[in-house]
């Protein structure tokens, strides 16, 4: 899957933003830019994930029009309305948020050590930065371990993804007034941009979706909100 960088600026005169299959994002630049003195003289993307951006480092000269993902789709789900209303995010939400559901089970024997709770590890795991065990795999998200304060949080994260076709999507809730999705950023707190997957009984959320069934549900670049996917949750 050919995924769209976090910061992403191209040209956006003479770029075709590809249909392709799943996420993938075709482009084919030209020699000519266009130029700009503010946003507005910009094109929009024909992506729905991106939005166009005026970019002057020179007062003195014009600056360059360029698509960057969006930075304002909200991951507050009390924003899209009630889960009778069927918006799938409200659904999600209403469905699996339960405190009882992010009880991490690490106490039980058989998780002691696993993956997304406290050591010693089990063999083959090792502590990661968030005191819990973790395998050593560098493309997969940081563990988690599950708790009631962090409830919903997955659901908020796999939103943010699957509406971006992007597993290093998150949920920010460092602002509560305006949460919104960005990439992840390593260096952060879980929850407020930080990276990471929660991790129930050492199993890792079964609401995230895989890179492959992201990829097998991406709408890109006709993205919408009401139109996520994600993954497939027994009935708590």
């Amino acid at each position: 899957m050919i995924r769209p960088r976090p910061s992403l600026r191209l040209s956006l005169l003479g770029l075709t933003l590809g249909l392709g299959l799943g996420c993938s994002l075709a482009l084919k630049p030209r020699d000519d830019v266009e130029t700009c003195d503010n946003v507005d003289e910009c094109p929009v993307p024909e992506d729905n994930r991106y939005d166009p951006r005026c970019i002057r480092e020179d007062t003195d000269i014009p600056g360059v029009c360029v698509a960057e993902f969006r930075e304002d789709l909200s991951c507050d789900e009390d924003a899209y309305g009630l889960p009778e209303g069927g918006h799938p995010f409200a659904v999600a939400f209403d469905d699996f948020s339960g405190a009882s559901r992010y009880d991490s089970k690490c106490t039980e024997a058989d998780n002691q050590g696993g993956m997304g709770c406290p050591g010693p590890c089990k063999s083959g795991l090792s502590e990661n930065a968030n005191g819990v065990c973790d395998d050593d795999d560098p493309n997969t998200p940081p563990a988690v371990q599950a708790s009631a304060d962090l409830a919903g949080q997955d659901i908020r994260d796999q939103f943010c993804r699957s509406y971006f076709c992007d597993s290093r999507f998150v949920c920010d809730r460092s602002n509560e007034s305006r949460p919104v999705c960005v990439p992840c950023d390593p260096d952060k707190p879980f929850g407020q941009g930080g990276c990471g997957d929660l991790y129930m009984g050492g199993m890792r959320s079964c609401i995230y979706q895989d890179d492959a069934a992201l990829e097998s549900a991406c709408l890109a670049p006709d993205s919408a909100a009401d139109k996520v996917a994600f993954g497939d949750c027994p009935m708590p």
